[in-house]
């Protein structure tokens, strides 16, 4: 049987050929959940390592089964995460969560952001093998005539779009947190910056 790894390496030169981003791996793997940033990410006021770490906890509102998702490996959360008290309303705010925590994610690591932008207008898909058609697209033959959704690509797309946008309408002031830009031109006056949202003056440099 060919490794996992050798048939995800060979979609993605694939997929490459045709102008698709996609699988996750190799020069690819910071669009990973799994990726781990070196400034972390924050949920409600708790700090995780991964998009995936964050996200698992976010399935719970017990705080105290969150902080486990503080010290445990991505892949090692994804696997908590099918056992910790799912929230009663987790699928109407599963994909507003996944969201914010990638706009986060992309908005605060500059080297991430840039690599996303660099992708342009192209499409981007998780293409896996472990039947996950939600989220990504399976290659396998048991999933080739499944549904295939593409929830984190299309979130991603919607990133990538909001971050072009702020960047194109950068003003003569830059952000501090994210380092993009706000739209107005007087830093002494409340702005709003267009990529994190922030809205504090002090956190602007002209």
């Amino acid at each position: 049987m060919e490794p996992l790894q050798d048939k995800l390496m060979a979609a993605k030169n694939m997929y490459s050929r045709q102008g698709v981003v996609g699988p996750f791996i190799d020069d690819l793997r910071y669009l990973s959940n799994f990726w781990e940033l070196e400034n972390g990410i924050v949920f409600e006021n708790m700090m995780y390592r991964s998009v995936e770490n964050a996200f698992q906890a976010a399935k719970t509102l017990d705080r105290n089964e969150r902080r486990a998702f503080q010290l445990i490996t991505p892949a090692q959360a994804k696997k908590a995460g099918r056992s910790i008290t799912l929230r009663p309303d987790w699928l109407d705010v599963r994909e507003g969560i996944m969201y914010a925590l990638l706009l986060d994610k992309f908005a605060k690591h500059p080297e991430l952001r840039r690599q996303l932008l660099d992708t342009g207008n192209k499409p981007i898909v998780e293409f896996n093998y472990w039947h996950d058609n939600y989220w990504g697209e399976c290659l396998c033959l048991a999933c080739q005539h499944k549904p295939k959704i593409n929830k984190l690509g299309f979130l991603l797309r919607r990133v990538r779009t909001h971050l072009s946008t702020a960047v194109q309408q950068m003003g003569t002031s830059s952000c501090r947190v994210c380092g993009i830009g706000v739209s107005t031109k007087d830093p002494s006056q409340d702005a709003c910056c267009p990529n994190c949202g922030g809205t504090d003056p002090i956190a602007y440099a002209g």
